[in-house]
């Protein structure tokens, strides 16, 4: 990266390596277009990646399921020292975007470190397919892993959920639908820089909301596309936050990133969780944006994706 990049570092941005990657993509996408002015597929377009290569630590391979009248694509990581459970995976990308291959290094680096199988869904995306399709799938994706998977993947007798940005959201809802028999038992659940409210008035929004790759805008704009009317995301699929009680929720890893317009409503909700009797363990990093664990390895990331694996493996673990 250039050197002038040091003269355009966010001064929110206090971790250094955070800082020096947002702004390089900060500098490949000044002047292009964003959110609802690039609208829906130059925005998929931009997020299409590869898929990382199997190694020696973890497998891979794509399968496709019966989910209601349709079929459900799924990518199943297995790692080579298999010790926990499985978990079952969302990939971020503000519910309109993204797909198997979005979050392929997270997924990766949670199976061999959680040292568990992951399944990751490719759940049906907006504006084609609006809320609440992607929680449906998210509940055909949990039945069937619960039911065995049909022998592909190990350890179906213990499952967490995680989930990135809006797969996060997901994730928390199925803990949710979870806890009063509307989706089979889970025994943790990862919300990794999770939206989990449609309220977009709070202090991190304003602190946070615009130059830092994710921004209000574009959150309101995800909101519109994934649930148009607005009275719906109030409800608790929606909003995971609003529900009115958090009782008998499966213990949660929450992270949190300081300088992500999401980080109030995640602190919120791991309070509410706490203060329901639900084990929370929150890691909260400093000095970085919302978009930090899809960023190159660094501490910080590295750190969080660690002590996250950490609490699943404990989790999982027969």
């Amino acid at each position: 990266m250039p050197a002038n990049f040091d003269s355009n570092l966010d001064p929110r941005l206090t971790d250094p390596d955070a800082a020096l990657f947002a702004a390089h993509l900060n500098a490949v996408s000044s002047g292009l277009p964003i959110g609802r002015d690039a609208g829906v597929q130059v925005t998929r377009q931009r997020l299409q990646i590869g898929r990382d290569a199997d190694n020696a630590d973890v497998s891979s391979r794509d399968i496709s399921i019966s989910a209601g009248p349709d079929e459900l694509q799924l990518r199943l990581y297995s790692p080579a020292n298999f010790s926990a459970g499985s978990i079952v995976f969302f990939h971020g990308g503000g519910w309109m975007m993204g797909d198997l291959n979005t979050n392929d290094t997270l997924c990766r680096e949670l199976c061999a470190e959680a040292q568990a199988s992951v399944v990751s869904v490719e759940y049906r995306l907006a504006p084609e397919h609006p809320y609440p399709a992607a929680i449906h799938d998210g509940v055909a994706a949990l039945r069937w892993l619960a039911s065995g998977a049909d022998g592909l993947v190990q350890g179906t007798n213990r499952i967490a959920v995680a989930g990135h940005s809006s797969g996060g959201n997901i994730a928390a809802v199925l803990a949710q639908l979870a806890s009063t028999g509307e989706a089979p038992t889970v025994v943790h659940q990862l919300l990794l820089s999770a939206v989990l409210d449609s309220d977009l008035t709070r202090d991190s929004y304003r602190e946070n909301g615009t130059g830092l790759l994710m921004t209000s805008a574009e959150m309101e704009w995800y909101w519109e596309l994934y649930c148009p009317d607005p009275n719906r995301r109030e409800e608790p699929a929606a909003s995971p936050l609003r529900r009115a009680s958090l009782i008998g929720l499966a213990p949660a890893t929450v992270v949190i990133a300081e300088r992500d317009v999401l980080r109030d409503e995640e602190l919120q909700y791991a309070a509410r969780l706490k203060a329901a009797g639900v084990p929370v363990h929150t890691i909260f990093v400093t000095g970085v944006p919302h978009l930090f664990l899809t960023f190159p390895p660094m501490p910080s990331r590295n750190n969080a994706l660690t002590e996250s694996a950490t609490q699943l493996r404990q989790a999982l673990a027969p």
